[in-house]
């Protein structure tokens, strides 16, 4: 079910550099998807992304 070929979503913003945030990227992403691709419409599924950070410096 995830990952169904239907790939990255034009209309949803991509993950931004944390940086200003003292953060930064420290491994994989993990997604969580909300909904059933192949009965729910593109602009109603939801994906919850799971990115773990570390503190710069």
């Amino acid at each position: 079910m995830a990952g169904e070929g239907r790939g990255a979503r034009p209309d949803q913003p991509g993950l931004g550099a944390r940086g200003a945030e003292g953060l930064r990227p420290s491994g994989l992403h993990h997604e969580v998807y909300l909904g059933d691709p192949r009965r729910t419409a593109l602009e109603k599924l939801k994906t919850v992304v799971r990115q773990p950070v570390e503190r710069l410096g």
